[in-house]
């Protein structure tokens, strides 16, 4: 290199160095004396065209950025022939390039078709360099920041999770962050309130408000400290946590922590945030502030980039005009709700803006409903029902099914606040449609994650209509003759009401709805009940359920008082057809109603309950598929006790000693019931989790039941017991098989937890019959969803389940099922083979019994003489199991027609 180039790239080494320094002075003379030497050669162009114009890109406010930004992306591949030691500083000015590209199109990435590839490089440059730092700051934290925010927003949240997973790992724990790192966590609370997470949203929040407050950021961006104010503030209002935003939200504006710093999108968000805040706790805005606010709204309307902004952007700037006017004058001005309706309905919104639409348009009905607009309120709510049902149908695919509930929870969420803005406007046959078409979709997601096998479902026509959405008329179509559908809906309005979306279930205003659609001789017809007092019927379901698992006492009175609540849609029909179909909903869902009816109604003996988890699975066609054999039935595990346990170990349902007791009679009951249906028998050792497979009509399961503290976990916190338990008894996750155990490794994890069950695939399978306590009790997730282990074997493909609310006595079950299998044999339903056995049972004597254990005494691997003294003591014509404690825990679910 001769002296002059020497020379050249001696000042472009000082113009760096300057600008390091952030010394603009000598940054622009050492910039102007490299432009007086002559051009020798490509490499000086270049590094002169690049210096000037990244240079003015950051520091020359006259410059027009966009043709900047282009000029550069041009030229950014020539940096790639430049790798040696003397154009370091030339490699670090196109690091500086990168990052300023992706921070300054973080909210119009959509539109930036290069984001993605300068995304990934920033990662890949950062990690092959071992280059985590510029100017002290964290830009590994900043390059997976920034792809993890791509990800998210374009919808593939897995591939983002690996990104934003590396970013909380590098700076979790510091104690002072660099203006990259609080750019970073800024992004990833923002990615996780787009997911509903809110929780961790609100954690990650807290962490960089505290940073933030005490010092420990170093001279952090502006911008990026306005986005962070605007989405933690979006977090604890979404959170319910309204106090918390305004008090933060005030603070930040009072003591100039957030600013007027140009006409952006972020700036915005605060306003609006503000505004509706201070008009929820009716609190008044200083003159300064509203003359300041308009200001700025109407600089930001005349701005070129307005008109570029994201649907749920401009809709978010409309409701922010509308509270201020409001806030001014004391009016409501049509003209602005309007304007945010019109774009939360007519424009697309992705994936990624499914929590700020829901936001917007919650606060949209909420505002029509007080205006006393009802009819716009309706057609909004009737707008949001439809979309989170598309919002269903681009679902990102999680393999682990809690992660799915977290993901899918926003639409949940969403379902209740639109179904309360529509309670007191829609018809009740409009509500009941709205429950058929969201609630409880999340088993048909599950299901067809299962059956598809891909990340993410894309349309294809065989799909397709898993997600139609289904009106009332076609549900008609679909019920048979003599049927009645009957559908509870729970709505909490002061969840409603106070906007607040993740907030715990209030104490007060839970009303239930029952909806009861019935055909009757070819006649349709429909009756509806409103139920204000929810919670007092919640109570008595409570009691009547622990009475019914006990020997104390009698229900009767109890079950005629919960009828109360029910029979005024129900005792017109319940006499007039054959069969109910029953869609439960949060306490219902463990409620008895085959013994709530034969306790009320006398007659009810020859009629049917068939339960549903969603009423969307009337729609779906089950297949029977040739070839299968004719059944499985797997019963007696061994269950060795460890003898020694952590005391963790030993508070864990999946290693109590007290459930893992021996099931004698359930040997007796498998092959009995093999023999009846000449299928496979596997007890003892053999009776493994992995017999658990499809190729099977019917698949029989007697064992324990076992069921873990954490109720919020339903998915590893349901499970059945197989031989082998103890090996792995107290994660309840699944482990393939293994040399853990040397004698029998097929036993090395015994639980089959309903999350297994639920990814696999049983279609072709009829019946599922899980003969063990508790195998049928709902649970509820965070997002109340009903799960457990009989709503995971539908989702595996099984058409009817029969399944127990409550733990059940080991001889009174096997003659129960006996009962059962005789009616199916004989060709009766499976509906009507449950209620059968359960009439038999309950009139069985005790001469009866005696007599059919005495016959089947070669098939018994126990001591009768205890059990046989025990009947002989009663009266011949005893009825020992005449209690519903015995007969009554059996339900039935039926998951596709």
């Amino acid at each position: 290199m001769n002296d002059t180039l020497r020379q050249f790239f001696h000042c472009i080494d000082e113009v760096a160095l300057a600008e390091r320094r952030k010394d603009m002075r000598s940054m622009w003379k050492w910039l102007k004396q490299a432009e007086q030497f002559p051009v020798e050669n490509d490499l000086q162009r270049w590094t002169l065209e690049y210096t000037k114009a990244i240079s003015q890109l950051l520091y020359d406010k006259k410059a027009d950025p966009d043709a900047l930004c282009r000029r550069l992306l041009a030229l950014r591949n020539k940096v790639r022939l430049f790798e040696s030691p003397p154009y370091v500083l030339v490699k670090e000015l196109y690091l500086r390039l990168l990052v300023h590209l992706l921070q300054k199109q973080y909210t119009q990435m959509e539109q930036f078709p290069e984001y993605e590839d300068l995304a990934r490089e920033l990662v890949e440059r950062v990690e092959d360099e071992e280059r985590y730092d510029l100017d002290k700051s964290d830009l590994y934290a900043f390059a997976n920041g920034v792809a993890g925010t791509y990800y998210g927003r374009r919808g593939n949240i897995l591939q983002g999770e690996i990104y934003y997973n590396r970013v909380w790992d590098r700076v979790g724990n510091d104690t002072v962050l660099s203006p990259y790192a609080f750019c970073a966590l800024t992004y990833l609370i923002n990615n996780l309130w787009f997911q509903g997470r809110l929780d961790e949203a609100c954690e990650a929040g807290v962490f960089l408000w505290e940073k933030l407050s005490n010092g420990q950021v170093i001279q952090p961006f502006q911008p990026d400290v306005q986005r962070f104010v605007a989405v933690f503030c979006m977090v604890l209002e979404s959170r319910g946590d309204r106090d918390r935003a305004l008090d933060w939200l005030q603070e930040s504006l009072d003591t100039g922590l957030v600013r007027d710093f140009g006409q952006n999108d972020d700036l915005m968000t605060v306003y609006a945030l503000y505004l509706g805040e201070l008009l929820f706790h009716h609190r008044s805005c200083s003159k300064q502030m509203q003359k300041m606010i308009q200001k700025s709204f109407q600089a930001y309307q005349k701005a070129e980039a307005f008109a570029q902004l994201t649907p749920w952007r401009q809709s978010n700037f409309y409701l922010a005009c509308y509270n201020l006017e409001r806030l001014q004058k004391g009016t409501r001005p049509a003209a602005w709700l309007d304007a945010c309706a019109g774009v939360l309905q007519n424009q697309d919104f992705t994936e990624a803006d499914r929590m700020p639409y829901l936001t917007g348009m919650s606060n949209v009905i909420r505002e029509y409903r007080e205006a006393g607009r009802q009819q716009q309120a309706a057609e909004c709510a009737d707008h949001l029902m439809h979309r989170l049902l598309q919002y269903y149908s681009m679902t990102e695919y999680y393999e682990e099914n809690v992660r799915m509930e977290n993901y899918m929870g926003i639409c949940r969420l969403g379902f209740r606040i639109a179904y309360m803005a529509a309670l007191d406007v829609a018809e009740p046959e409009k509500r009941m449609e709205y429950g058929l078409n969201v609630k409880n979709l999340l088993s048909s997601v599950l299901r067809l994650r299962n059956r598809t096998g891909q990340a993410k479902w894309n349309g294809n026509k065989k799909d397709r209509d898993v997600f139609e959405w289904y009106s009332l008329a076609q549900l008609s179509e679909r019920i048979p003759d003599d049927t009645a559908v009957v559908e509870f809906l729970y709505a909490e309005p002061e969840t409603y009401r106070s906007s607040m979306l993740l907030a715990e279930e209030q104490k007060k205003g839970h009303i239930l709805e029952l909806f009861v659609l019935a055909k009757v001789n070819g006649t349709e017809c429909f009756r509806h009940k409103r139920i204000e007092n929810g919670r007092e019927l919640d109570q008595l379901v409570e009691q009547f359920f622990d009475r019914l698992t006990s020997a104390e006492g009698k229900p009767d009175r109890l079950a005629g008082e919960i009828y109360e609540y029910l029979a005024e849609p129900l005792a017109e029909i319940a006499g007039k057809v054959k069969r109910l179909w029953i869609c439960p909903d949060q306490r219902l869902c463990n409620l008895p109603f085959d013994v709530l009816f034969d306790i009320v109604l006398p007659d009810w003996t020859d009629r049917e309950i068939v339960y549903w988890k969603s009423l969307r699975d009337v729609f779906v066609r089950w297949k029977p598929e040739k070839g299968r054999e004719a059944a499985c039935v797997i019963g007696n595990p061994v269950f060795r006790q460890k003898k020694e346990n952590t005391e963790e170990q030993r508070n864990s349902a999946f290693s109590n000693e007290e459930q893992m007791v021996p099931l004698p009679f359930s040997a007796y009951e498998a092959h009995k019931i093999a023999a009846m249906l000449r299928g496979q028998c596997y007890t003892e050792q053999a009776a493994v989790k992995q017999q658990v497979r499809s190729g099977y009509r019917y698949l029989h399961i007697a064992t324990h039941g076992i069921r873990q503290r954490d109720e919020m976990n339903a998915w590893y916190g349901s499970g059945l017991a197989f031989s082998g338990i103890p090996n792995k008894g107290n994660s309840g996750r699944e482990a393939g098989v293994g040399t853990a155990n040397p004698d029998n490794a097929m036993c090395e994890n015994g639980v089959l937890m309903a999350e297994e069950i639920s990814r696999m695939n049983l279609s072709g399978t009829e019946l599922v019959t899980l003969s063990a306590c508790y195998s049928g009790n709902s649970r509820y997730s965070g997002i109340q969803e009903q799960n457990g282990l009989h709503i995971a074997f539908g989702i595996a493909g099984a058409k009817y389940v029969i399944s127990a609310l409550w733990q059940v006595d080991d001889l009174a079950t096997s003659i129960f099922m006996f009962y059962f299998y005789e009616s199916v044999v004989k060709g009766e339903t499976i509906p009507a083979a449950l209620r059968a056995a359960a009439f038999r049972l309950r009139g069985s004597t005790a001469g009866q019994i005696r007599t059919m254990v005495e016959g089947d005494r070669k098939r018994m691997q126990y001591d009768l003489e205890e059990v046989l003294e025990e009947l002989e003591r009663m009266p011949e014509d005893y009825r020992v199991y005449r209690s519903a404690q015995y007969w009554g825990s059996f339900v039935c679910y039926q998951n596709m027609t």
